[in-house]
């Protein structure tokens, strides 16, 4: 007689009656539904590749020109929306050119929760990265700011964001 397992559900043959090839292959195809069910997360990724960003006393947000999302997220030139409530793990990157002086900061903003801010001082080139675990609601905007004061504009490349669903709430 054939059981099930406790947590999957999946039929444990005995292998006596000649319904068990068929006990099997109901076996294998519920792993394999679990698996893809398990890797299909909802996700979303932003990029601007080349900008310029002032100085100045104020934050701005990049317009994100390329993206690539799945399962039900989506993405925008101002950033990535929320497809459910839950645990998100996000983060950003950005490459700030090569010019001396002044403070390089960045961070992930989202409707009533602002991640910390990530600081270079003093100013300089190379990447700057960012990331955290955030419960969100549904619906919800994530996006990056990015503020400089070198005295001048400043070139910065691949700017990007991203977003991964962790669990649901």
């Amino acid at each position: 007689m054939a059981t099930q397992t406790t947590k999957l559900k999946l039929v444990k043959s005995d292998y006596t009656e000649p319904a068990d090839i068929a006990i099997m292959n109901a076996n294998l195809d519920k792993i394999d539904q679990f698996a893809v069910d398990a890797l299909d997360v909802p996700a979303a990724w932003c990029l601007r590749d080349e900008s310029q960003i002032g100085t100045g006393d104020t934050y701005t947000s990049p317009p994100f020109n390329q993206f690539e999302t799945s399962n039900g997220m989506t993405a925008n030139s101002s950033g990535i929306l929320t497809p459910v409530a839950g645990w998100y793990f996000v983060s950003a990157q950005i490459g700030w050119g090569n010019v001396a002086g002044g403070v390089r900061r960045m961070n992930i903003v989202t409707p009533g929760f602002t991640a910390p801010t990530s600081d270079i001082w003093p100013g300089g080139g190379g990447y700057q990265q960012l990331s955290g675990l955030v419960k969100l609601a549904a619906n919800v905007r994530i996006g990056l700011r990015r503020y400089q004061t070198a005295g001048q504009n400043l070139s910065v490349s691949n700017e990007s964001l991203a977003a991964v669903l962790v669990a649901t709430v």
